[in-house]
């Protein structure tokens, strides 16, 4: 079984965020507790981001098995850290 596609984007809706697919569907729902509020805010980050990281790691593990271009080096490497970025700060 696959995961639903992505892109995935954060929403906040009353007390909890939301992470919509691209037709607005409900992936994940993660609430805000007070105590942990920027927590809430991280979580629903790295989960945002899953496809994107996970996409990242099948390129990386592409070039390492297949021996694939420098500039495919650079692209899998330029595609993981868009992906750790978005998991981070946005």
């Amino acid at each position: 079984m696959k995961h639903t596609p992505g892109p995935w984007t954060k929403h906040l809706v009353g007390c909890h965020f939301e992470v919509w697919d691209k037709d607005a569907v409900v992936v994940a729902s993660i609430p805000i507790y007070y105590a942990s509020q920027n927590e809430s805010g991280a979580n629903v980050r790295l989960i945002t981001a899953a496809p994107e990281l996970l996409a990242a790691l099948q390129k990386m593990i592409d070039v390492a098995q297949n021996h694939r271009s420098a500039e495919q080096e650079d692209d899998a490497l330029e595609s993981a850290l868009i992906a750790i970025n978005k998991a981070e700060y946005l």
